[in-house]
């Protein structure tokens, strides 16, 4: 498929710079995928959408302040910005300028960092020092939030840039989606009775890169960590036989429990990162054809266990296998979030819609309003 088939145009004045307050004032648009309809609402009265056997599935991941800025050897400035963590002290990064193998950059609180190896993406192994801390202890105190690069204003406040339900430390990217509740809403789910569960996948910045490939099918999805636990993986599968709707808050829950349904088809290599994550891909059913694959089993779908990192790559004409709705924000031209909402509902319904919401005046990304797809 024609990665060309994912673009529009958005002006930057679409590009929210932050969030709404209360949160839950952001808009909310509704989109009935199968009568093509679309609703204009808040996202205060999302409930309203909602039945009280739903079951809303968050991503408890948080967001680590993973930017840091120091300087080199000679004095210059220095950012580097974490990627992944390999081990307790050594991080895959991006270095602003590039350092080479066995240069040093100097940070506050007496940390430093080696670099251990150029990768070939770029991005350096490095490894910190910290005398008398745990390097997460000095992170937490000197790092800055790694806001997206079309956010262009420093946050006033680091927790702008979390939901209020993160638990687990390990993204450098947020869940956007669950921007937009509130404790105050939340709260008024439970009464509702509307079921919550709770999975994880740490989000990486190439969440944020575009298709260059001129077809999907060659774009080199990225990985990330995700967990489904056994306790969760029963109770989403039970609430599954008693006919509830799984709604995910967020592309990243699509992703997870779309991952612990698939099954692997037929792997193809991808280049492996030299620090990790790297591995065969996880191919969906209807894609297969892409791939030339002849011979593959059917999944049954339903929610298995669930550790370890996920390239599972949705876009049309994918067969979700365990997702019945979905909460998501605007999301950039030509990416692979864009490619997977329009697996879902429909890529012509999808561009229809945002260009509805641009004539509507929506706010776009990050910091942007949100929609429910049912």
């Amino acid at each position: 498929m024609q990665t060309k088939l994912f673009d529009y145009h958005l002006a930057k004045e679409y590009i929210a710079q932050k969030p709404i307050f209360p949160r839950d004032r952001s808009r909310l648009m509704v989109l009935d995928r199968k009568n093509k309809t679309i609703t204009h609402s808040h996202f205060y009265d999302l409930p309203q959408f909602l039945k009280p056997t739903d079951v809303l599935v968050f991503n408890q991941t948080k967001v680590i302040p993973a930017r840091l800025l120091g300087s080199k050897e000679n004095g210059a400035k220095l950012e580097v910005l974490l990627l992944h963590q390999v081990d307790n002290v050594t991080w895959e990064a991006l270095t602003k300028p590039g350092l080479k193998e066995n240069q040093q950059g100097f940070f506050d609180n007496h940390l430093t960092g080696m670099i251990l190896k150029v990768l070939p993406t770029g991005n350096r192994l490095i490894k910190f020092n910290q005398k008398g801390k745990s390097f997460k202890e000095t992170l937490n105190q000197i790092g800055l939030m790694p806001t997206p690069p079309y956010i262009k204003e420093r946050l006033k406040n680091p927790a702008w840039y979390q939901t209020v339900y993160a638990k687990i430390e390990g993204s450098v990217a947020a869940p956007t989606a669950g921007f937009h509740f509130t404790k105050k809403l939340i709260e008024k789910l439970d009464k509702l009775s509307i079921q919550k569960e709770f999975i994880t996948l740490h989000i990486g910045l190439d969440t944020f890169r575009p298709i260059r490939t001129d077809r999907l099918e060659d774009h080199a999805i990225h990985s990330e960590w995700g967990e489904v636990d056994k306790k969760t993986a029963e109770k989403l599968n039970e609430y599954k036989k008693e006919g509830r709707r799984i709604i995910a808050v967020g592309t990243t829950v699509v992703r997870t429990l779309e991952s612990a349904t698939s099954v692997i088809l037929r792997t193809r290599r991808i280049p492996a990162s030299p620090a990790g994550g790297g591995g065969d891909v996880r191919i969906p059913l209807e894609c297969a054809y892409s791939y030339g694959i002849t011979r593959y089993s059917r999944g049954n779908k339903t929610i298995k266990p669930f550790s370890g990192n996920t390239r599972l790559f949705i876009y049309p004409p994918y067969k979700f296998q365990f997702v019945d709705g979905v909460i998501t924000n605007f999301h950039l031209p030509k990416s692979t979030l864009l490619a997977l909402v329009s697996a879902f509902a429909g890529r012509k319904f999808v561009l229809e819609v945002y260009e509805e919401a641009k004539r509507k005046g929506y706010r776009f990304f990050s910091f942007g309003d949100g929609m429910l797809i049912m």
